[in-house]
């Protein structure tokens, strides 16, 4: 079996192709703006491009990741299975998590989720072997990066003070970056079509990050503020029902990377 990873410079699609070429496979990396070659037999293939962030400054950029180069590869390329990675973001404000609820009540504005819906859809519309992975915040021992769980771990090791302007009940939900390389290796090798939800069991609130901060930085003190999103809790029975596994705790996620950072252990 073959593989082909389109936005292979990116953490997650980096990680798949060191994976892949780890276990012996073969691995074609493409650039995110490449066109396909319809004379050639790409495999599987794991579209990783995207937008993370800095969304209002890249407007044409979201757009052709999540929905124009996306569609060129579903109609023009020849594959044998296709993996879309989307986001458990799409969720927010939301009244459920379950991945068959497909009426989805949209902000106007919110251009990554409008992009990453229509993204999903033009998937599944497709008719051919796709599977839709909606992933939680990956983290990996990445303490170089500006995403939330990074910019607070290096704020209270460098301030005693933090300054937090999200609600102390807001929620995340974090995955480890070797589990969900592990489970979209397995959803590609067995075929497994539709939407399934990368996501752990439980989320972590804001207060309760901070008490994991509180055991490496005890005198660490915190602001809050009153910034709310509220997401529904994430239905992963289809996931286990189709690979049996489960995601690691987010509060056991955290933990983990807190005591990598603060005190350079990692178990």
């Amino acid at each position: 079996m073959n593989y082909t990873i389109i936005g292979s410079k990116g953490f997650i699609g980096s990680s798949l192709e060191k994976k892949l070429k780890e276990t012996g496979k073969s691995v074609q990396c493409i650039d995110k703006g490449t066109k396909p070659n319809h004379k050639k037999n790409y495999g599987t293939i794991f579209y990783c491009a995207g937008i993370k962030s800095n969304f209002d400054d890249l407007l044409y950029d979201i757009v052709r990741a999540h929905v124009s180069n996306l569609s060129c590869w579903l109609e023009q390329a020849n594959f044998d299975h296709f993996v879309y990675l989307s986001s458990t973001r799409i969720y927010a404000e939301q009244s459920s998590g379950v991945e068959s609820q497909r009426t989805l009540y949209l902000n106007a504005d919110d251009l990554y989720n409008t992009t990453k819906i229509l993204g999903e859809t033009i998937c599944l519309k497709s008719k051919k072997n796709v599977t839709v992975a909606r992933l939680a915040n990956v983290v990996g021992y990445d303490p170089l990066s500006d995403v939330f769980l990074w910019s607070l771990f290096k704020e209270a090791k460098k301030n005693k003070c933090l300054n937090l302007n999200e609600a102390p009940s807001m929620k995340r939900n974090y995955i480890l970056l070797e589990e969900a390389i592990y489970v979209l290796i397995k959803l590609a090798n067995k075929s497994a079509k539709g939407i399934f939800n990368l996501a752990s069991t439980r989320a972590l609130e804001n207060k309760e990050f901070y008490q994991i901060i509180k055991k490496y930085k005890p005198l660490a003190e915190i602001s809050y503020g009153h910034k709310l999103i509220n997401f529904p809790t994430f239905d992963v029975n289809k996931l286990f029902d189709t690979i049996q596994f489960k995601f690691s705790r987010s509060s056991e996620v955290v933990e983990k990377m807190a005591k990598q950072y603060f005190q350079g252990k990692l178990k």
